[in-house]
């Protein structure tokens, strides 16, 4: 896992100077775009600092036993009249004791660059660098003067506005007295004053300070930074795609599957009605109708005719289901024959059994395998001598 500490040096927020743990954060370099930071993993972190001058910073007790809804507007009372635009033109912070307000289009904007990045995102007013609890501070840092005060609010001021910065403090608190971290050699008159000194340590700062801190980050729970961030390829997500299809279509392909086999069903069970009796038109209950032809095949089959080919009655039987018998062969030697069929319907076939006997036919033997109501296979049947 590897730490980058990026700080924004403009208003817009997209570029600036960044530090790597890689060398213990003593080299800066610089980012024009945050793309440039697509190379981290999500293992890795990224502390973004954006320019305190651009987060307006408060004192506010957050009170838990109220709504999120209900301590925003309260601290909107509070400070409405500090507001130099409308309130709705503003995104607005709460934690424990602190409050940040920005300016939501900018926020939107950042927000919206960082969600792009796979990495795990920390974003603050950049004088948390050199922020300690209950202490006042001033830092230089990338050539601006932080300072953090130990309410937990802070500002960053450019060079030439210190002197006037400063006069305003001491104004409203005659007794700051800051510690300092700025360049002697540049050092202004107003901060040779005070005597007390710290160092920025930005590793210290990577490693101990930031879970304690307010991240003013907001992670985008929509689709495409879902994929971004776990880094799904095109295929992956088409076949993901694929299988969730496949999974709501099944049942229906199913269905519709079970509805056409009824249908050829119905059709092919009419079918052998109609050819064992004309007359018929409808199906009304297969099982009850066949036992009571079946039952007048004997006296209407045995005619001289039918006695003279005692083979004839297998015209009959292949007629029946001449739509799934892909072969017949005969052996006149042995009075036998072998029908093959495919895909003939399970009711079908069991009807052309049944019928078999009224025939004069014997079912000598039978290798059929039945998958989804389906027959297929060969048969071996053989003839009574008329």
């Amino acid at each position: 896992m590897n730490t980058y500490i990026a700080h924004a040096n403009n208003s817009n927020l997209q570029s600036g100077l960044f530090y790597s743990c890689s060398d213990g954060f003593k080299k800066d370099n610089d980012f024009n775009e945050l793309s440039e930071f697509n190379f981290l993993k999500d293992k890795d972190t990224l502390i973004y600092l954006i320019p305190s001058y651009l987060v307006s910073s408060y004192t506010f007790e957050n009170n838990k036993k109220i709504s999120s809804q209900n301590n925003v507007a309260n601290f909107i009372s509070e400070i409405d009249s500090n507001l130099v635009n409308d309130v709705s033109d503003n995104e607005f912070f709460l934690f424990e004791k602190n409050a940040y307000v920005i300016d939501k289009q900018k926020y939107k904007e950042l927000n919206h660059a960082l969600n792009f990045l796979k990495c795990n995102i920390i974003l603050l007013p950049d004088y948390f660098i050199c922020h300690q609890s209950g202490k006042d501070r001033i830092t230089e840092f990338n050539d601006k003067f932080l300072f953090s005060f130990s309410n937990g609010t802070g500002n960053s001021i450019d060079r030439e506005n210190i002197d006037t910065y400063l006069s305003v403090i001491q104004q409203s608190n005659p007794n700051f007295n800051p510690s300092i971290s700025v360049k002697e050699n540049e050092s202004t008159n107003t901060l040779k004053n005070y005597n007390v000194r710290h160092k920025v340590d930005l590793e210290h700062f990577s490693k101990n300070e930031i879970e304690n801190l307010p991240n003013l980050f907001k992670l985008d729970f929509s689709f495409r930074n879902f994929i971004h961030r776990l880094d799904i390829k095109k295929f992956d997500l088409y076949l993901c795609s694929f299988l969730i299809i496949s999974i709501f279509s099944f049942p229906f392909l199913v269905i519709n599957q079970n509805e056409r086999n009824a249908k050829v069903y119905e059709e092919e069970t009419l079918e052998i009605f109609k050819q064992i009796d004309k007359n018929t038109m409808n199906i009304v209950s297969p099982k009850k109708q066949i036992d009571e032809l079946v039952k007048q095949i004997p006296n209407s089959m045995q005619t001289a005719d039918l006695n003279l080919d005692k083979f004839a009655n297998l015209g009959f039987l292949v007629n029946i289901g001449e739509k799934f018998i892909e072969n017949v062969e005969i052996d006149y030697r042995t009075n036998t024959a072998i029908l093959i069929i495919n895909g003939m319907p399970e009711m079908q076939f069991s009807i052309i059994k049944e019928l078999a006997d009224s025939f004069d036919v014997n079912v000598v033997d039978q290798d059929v395998e039945i998958v989804d109501k389906s027959a297929s296979g060969q048969i071996t049947i053989s003839f009574r001598n008329g």
